[in-house]
């Protein structure tokens, strides 16, 4: 199909895609795009089944996040925002709180 824009992004992974999984997936998103939605879902992959989505966000909002923050050197960041804490919002969710320096007081400045 004419005037398809795709973006492709490769990461580091343990496998390599063959040829014939690379042609499915673009085959596959060439007719998402055509359906009457338009959307497209580039990329799909099953891990395993989280049994307990509230033990999940428990276990990074308290247990991961801290861990992971406190290993980075956030007291060099001098410009722009940064990961400060995990809040888990609800059972099954938790956002990520960035905030920056702002005339030396700290500013949230976005949610992930």
């Amino acid at each position: 199909k004419s005037g398809i824009d795709v973006s492709l992004s490769s990461f580091a992974g343990t496998e390599t895609p063959t040829e014939e999984e690379w042609n499915k997936e673009f085959s596959r998103v060439i007719e998402s795009i055509a359906s009457p939605s338009g959307g497209a879902n580039l990329f799909s992959a099953e891990f395993s089944s989280v049994p307990s989505t509230k033990r999940l966000a428990e276990w990074i909002a308290t247990k991961w996040a801290p861990a992971i923050l406190r290993s980075y050197d956030i007291a060099g960041t001098r410009v722009g925002a940064r990961a400060v804490y995990a809040l888990q919002t609800d059972d099954n969710t938790v956002e990520i709180v960035w905030q920056e320096l702002v005339d030396f007081k700290s500013v949230t400045s976005g949610r992930m």
